[in-house]
């Protein structure tokens, strides 16, 4: 049986409710008049495996990738189930990269397999090289890695990528890597998929954070043609197709991709110049700047109890941010910033900053009543 998926639960629980949403993984969503128009799209299944031109503008993304190579799912979320369930059986020894935002690990769980975390270390959420070697054995099946990182916004690099591919060819590994940030890079080039650094990967991603396209439901795997073919028997039992009419707008999408990501650095980059100026005036996060993703990870100097403070800010104020319970990191939380919207998003942080004020006049209080 699969644990409740904490993280979900906590957002689908609260967002519809929430006056300021501070929760958001993704970039502001777009609507589809800012896509263009579809000509007229038939309402039919379509090829259970995706849209040729749409398998085709995803695999030119990968070197040594065609649209053989491509499985089109109904968002990033099923790309992971089927990519996981696919590969990995109980019982079999899997490394995992923490922080994550836990749905693999959910699935791992799940599924009954042997979980080995490594640990990006410290404040900076650094790669340690040395420990990754130590945990990858000739008895790992698969190495999971979120790059860039979910929640900590960590860019693992080209160098370090290239020792996990050598720690897992010489395991005869398997490495599935979700790359659904890729692009989001706040400076600088595009990270390497390790579908081009590593022969046996699988790599899953989608439209919903990057693009500002959620409602689509349009994610892939792309890897190994035996490996596609196994998801692929795996999606024919759940959702069979995704949509036609967005795999059409996922075409459109595709093909202005630098437009999009463009506009996703250009948010983060303006949100994270007024996210530091209101935190660091509050005295109350540990901050450190992320290389990637639309949201920030801070550790509270106040409280290890997140869960506890992030119930306080909902409840008081409507403000919605993660606690680091959900990515099993008390005392940590994760602040969305993608927003769009510049004077909505200062208020929000705004709010936040004041209600964590009296969070803390009022922890310290019942303290001394004690």
């Amino acid at each position: 049986m699969y644990e409740q998926f904490c993280l979900e639960r906590w957002q689908s629980l609260r967002d519809f409710r929430a006056h300021y949403n501070l929760s958001e993984s993704g970039i502001e969503p777009l609507r589809i008049s800012e896509l263009g128009g579809i000509e007229d799209a038939g309402m039919s299944y379509g090829h259970t495996k995706g849209v040729q031109e749409l398998r085709g503008l995803i695999a030119s993304q990968y070197e040594a990738c065609d649209s053989e190579n491509v499985l089109v799912t109904n968002g990033g979320s099923e790309a992971n189930y089927v990519a996981t369930v696919s590969t990995i059986q109980s019982g079999d020894e899997v490394v995992v990269e923490m922080p994550n935002y836990m749905q693999i690990v959910g699935l791992l769980k799940g599924i009954g397999a042997k979980i080995k975390y490594f640990w990006l270390k410290g404040d900076e959420f650094r790669f340690d090289a040395d420990e990754f070697s130590r945990l990858v054995t000739t008895n790992t099946k698969a190495v999971f890695l979120t790059n860039p990182n979910n929640p900590s916004g960590t860019v693992i690099q080209e160098e370090e990528l290239k020792v996990i591919a050598k720690s897992a060819r010489e395991a005869d590994a398997y490495v599935i890597s979700d790359e659904v940030y890729r692009g989001l890079e706040h400076q600088g080039d595009i990270t390497p998929s390790m579908l081009d650094l590593y022969e046996k990967s699988l790599v899953t991603s989608s439209l919903s954070k990057v693009y500002g396209l959620p409602g689509l439901r349009i994610g892939w795997v792309a890897g190994p043609r035996d490996d596609i073919e196994r998801a692929w028997e795996v999606k024919d039992y759940t959702s069979i197709s995704p949509a036609i009419p967005s795999q059409k707008l996922a075409v459109k999408a595709l093909e202005r991709q630098s437009k999009f990501i463009e506009r996703a650095r250009t948010i983060i980059n303006t949100n994270m110049g007024l996210a530091r100026t209101k935190l660091e005036q509050s005295g109350a996060f540990v901050w450190r700047t992320p290389a990637a993703a639309p949201f920030i990870l801070v550790r509270t100097s106040f409280t290890s109890d997140t869960l506890g403070y992030c119930e306080y800010l909902f409840e008081k104020g409507g403000v919605l941010i993660n606690p680091g319970e959900c990515f099993e990191m008390p005392g940590y939380v994760r602040i969305g910033l993608g927003s769009s919207d510049k004077q909505w998003l200062n208020k929000a942080l705004g709010q936040l900053v004041n209600y964590t004020t009296e969070y803390i006049k009022n922890t310290a209080g019942a303290q001394i009543a004690k």
